[in-house]
């Protein structure tokens, strides 16, 4: 028996699916512990048993490939409700060593083949000095189709606060170096996909980086502030923030020269994978450089005027599917992206998403 429809569909810039593609999903779900009513004003889908039926609807809704999901805390639920797939996760740490509440998952069809993993927790590692501890972790999958050719999938949720663009940038890093071992460990040539939250919009160091792009002068300041080392890295534990976006200041933190500079954070990506992005690539309806005009005629312009609307801070463009550049690899559509005035006044909202993250769609002929 199938379930009842809660939301409005969605459409795809391409009628149908071609059969020579794989429809790559990426999603920021909203952990129900990190719900909270003042962050979410005039939300009319804030509680579990309102979320919960469409979380699992939109899941399984737009008939996705490989999904890659963030902040997932009703695990056993997908699970069943995503039957046809398997999955990888990784559950990271908590400030007192327990399992988190939520993780990542990426699901994929029984059609691929699960050939290996790399957990990435990102505070454990010594490339470049940790300027605050994060507990954030990523999860890399190499998968293998039915024709013997394969990729890698790397998702990640990174840190929320916006003041630490050094340390988004460090986790950057850090994933798509473990994506490009893993790669070497196979001694194939796989392309790497990589979706998820990553916590920066288009004109930020972690976008540009990824796609071979440039900051502005603002930009190489706010990354030069955020050269910093916390007081949770001495303590060792990680406090409790709010969900994200909040313009908070970069309390309890001291300059710390050794950590890279803007220069070198930019030069140490140029030995990495390049990437472009599925919707950066595609003609949409609202575009990011409406909000940001900086970013005209730049990479990253095209990208969505918002993937995330809370009420409490606006619309932001947080969530991206990025392809390994060079490939061979083809946006043949993308799902499509509501305006900003049917989304007012902010997500979650009942006839659109359980989370206040869209989910991101693109069929990519790889």
């Amino acid at each position: 028996m199938s379930r009842p429809a809660f939301l409005k569909q969605r459409k795809f810039t391409a009628k149908a699916k071609y059969s020579d593609t794989i429809r790559v999903a990426t999603w920021n779900t909203l952990s129900q512990s990190l719900v909270k009513r003042d962050l979410y004003p005039g939300s009319n889908c804030l509680k579990l048993k309102d979320r919960l039926p469409r979380l699992l609807e939109e899941s399984t809704k737009y008939s996705p490939d490989v999904l890659c999901l963030q902040e997932v805390d009703q695990l056993d639920k997908l699970k069943s409700a995503l039957a046809q797939y398997n999955h990888v996760d990784c559950f990271g740490r908590d400030g007192n060593d327990n399992i988190k509440k939520h993780g990542l998952v990426i699901f994929y069809k029984e059609s691929f083949q699960f050939v290996k993993k790399k957990t990435v927790s990102y505070d454990s590692h010594t490339l470049w000095p940790l300027s605050r501890k994060t507990n954030n972790v990523g999860l890399v999958v190499a998968l293998r189709t039915n024709t013997s050719r394969g990729f890698i999938v790397a998702t990640s949720h990174l840190f929320w606060h916006p003041a630490f663009v050094y340390e988004r940038t460090r986790q950057t890093y850090i994933l798509l170096e473990q994506a490009d071992q893993l790669r070497k460990e196979l001694s194939v040539d796989w392309p790497i996909l990589l979706c998820g939250d990553l916590n920066s919009e288009p004109h930020e160091l972690v976008y540009q980086v990824l796609v071979d792009g440039s900051i502005d002068e603002k930009e190489r300041q706010r990354v030069e502030m955020s050269r910093v080392r916390h007081s949770s890295v001495l303590d060792g534990y990680a406090d409790k923030p709010p969900e994200q976006g909040a313009n908070l200041p970069m309390t309890n933190s001291i300059p710390n020269e050794n950590c890279p500079t803007p220069e070198q954070l930019i030069a140490a990506f140029k030995h990495l994978p390049k990437f472009e992005s599925a919707y950066d690539n595609l003609n949409g309806s609202e575009f990011y450089s409406e909000r940001d005009t900086s970013l005209t005629g730049r990479r990253g312009a095209n990208e969505p005027k918002l993937t995330n609307y809370m009420p409490k801070f606006g619309n932001l463009t947080l969530d991206y599917i990025l392809y390994e550049r060079k490939r061979d690899i083809q946006v043949e559509a993308t799902l499509n992206i509501p305006s900003c005035d049917s989304l007012a006044p902010g997500l979650p909202k009942l006839d659109v998403t359980a989370s206040d993250h869209l989910i991101l769609a693109a069929d990519l002929k790889i």
